[in-house]
């Protein structure tokens, strides 16, 4: 039988398990000793952490004994307070009421410690005091642990070398640990608990489902698998037991196929050509007699082709609008304009650009506004009268005063 780790299911169990134990232990009397407690369960390991547990709430009870006013360093305090300890440790005496929640709290480390190590080891790293691993730490916890005793050994090692290592960096080399090593096997500790409690299957990884998984491919899925056999079974009850086969010999027949004619589907588009072209509408002449043998395709070949003659005779649509007029320069400027005007006439000045065009929209007519541009910005930007950029600057202009 193999287990697994679930903390929900591993914490409700020791919680059963705890009362059942308290409740046969506390029967005759009312308080467990330090001895009563280290045989409270047939587990040493549950038993170890119970009194580990005990003396770390022990320790923090005493630590709250220390006051602003007095010095609980001093050697002779220091000391007295160890031989207070001392001497009530040998008088324990813990009742079922509080006993049953540590009890509880010591089983589930034990399952944790055993079925996820790193967990617990990470958690009790985290716990070290000011967050930093020592030798003395080490040698006082290390009694306490049976299952994955190991552990302090390595813990041991990592102390001697690195005085004071802190928390997250004996986790790291833990988890590395453990990466390469098994944990040890607690199959006799679950055996031992289910005899009081039996084991809860949350906690369980039966064979049954191993071998489910085994009968299942990978690439399917449960309910892919159900159908399947049931469609499987209820082939084989509709299938006869001997079929019969029946050699068929046939001549192949000869079947005569009549081509259908496809007509082609002629689409009026005179009305869409006439939004197109705005001087001359467009007029498809068509033979009579070729009609049935050219094709749709040809057709709007050959219109296409008329249309593209149509477009390079006379003034184009790019004409008609580049010689229209416009209300305000910049609507005449296309963006390729802007770059080209910006960088050759205005010297890459955007704000330069900008006002000029405004300065030159407030002139009243072509003649004052070319007057303007030669006795100001020619001047001032020293521009290149023969080049095509003045050239097309003028022609916005002539398009603006129109």
């Amino acid at each position: 039988m193999t287990y697994k780790w679930d903390a929900q299911v591993a914490e409700n169990y020791a919680k059963e398990l705890a009362a059942k134990i308290c409740e046969e232990n506390f029967v005759d009397t009312d308080s467990l000793d330090g001895e009563q407690i280290l045989s409270v369960t047939p587990v040493k390991q549950v038993n170890l952490l119970a009194i580990r547990l005990l003396y770390t709430r022990w320790q923090d009870e005493t630590r709250r004994l220390e006051s602003p006013y007095f010095d609980f360093g001093h050697p002779e305090v220091q000391y007295a307070l160890a031989e207070f300890m001392n001497i009530l440790s040998e008088f324990i005496a813990v009742r079922q009421r509080e006993f049953e929640p540590l009890l509880a709290e010591a089983i589930t480390n034990t399952l944790q410690l055993g079925l996820n190590p790193t967990e617990y080891f990470t958690q009790l790293m985290r716990d070290l005091p000011n967050f930093r691993l020592s030798t003395q730490w080490v040698k006082k916890n290390r009694n306490y642990f049976q299952v994955n005793k190991w552990v302090f050994d390595e813990l041991e090692k990592i102390a001697g070398l690195h005085a004071a290592m802190y928390a997250n960096e004996v986790i790291e080399l833990i988890n590395s640990e453990f990466s390469q090593r098994t944990s040890d096997d607690i199959t006799d500790v679950m055996t031992e608990l289910s005899e009081i409690v039996p084991v809860p299957v949350g906690l369980k990884i039966t064979e049954q489902k191993e071998e489910i998984k085994e009968e299942r491919s990978s690439g399917k899925s449960f309910f892919d698998s159900i159908v399947e056999d049931k469609l499987t079974d209820r082939i084989r009850q509709n299938a006869p037991s001997k079929p019969e086969y029946q050699e068929i010999i046939s001549t192949p027949k000869q079947v005569e196929v009549t081509p259908e004619i496809v007509k082609p589907v002629v689409v009026d588009i005179t009305q869409k050509v006439e939004e197109v072209v705005v001087q001359q509408p467009v007029t498809v002449v068509r033979s009579e007699e070729k009609s049935e043998m050219r094709s749709l395709n040809e057709q709007l070949i050959n219109m296409t082709q008329s249309l593209n003659d149509k477009a390079t005779k006379g003034d184009s649509m790019t004409d008609y609008h580049r010689l229209s007029r416009v209300d305000s320069i910049r609507k005449s400027i296309s963006l390729n304009q802007r770059f080209s005007f910006t960088k050759y006439l205005f010297n890459n000045d955007s704000d330069a650009y900008n006002t000029s065009l405004d300065e030159i929209d407030k002139q009243l007519n072509y003649s004052e506004a070319r007057s303007f541009v030669v006795h100001t910005y020619i001047p001032r930007f020293n521009w290149d009268v023969k080049s095509a950029e003045v050239d097309e600057f003028f022609e916005v202009l002539k398009r603006r005063f129109s």
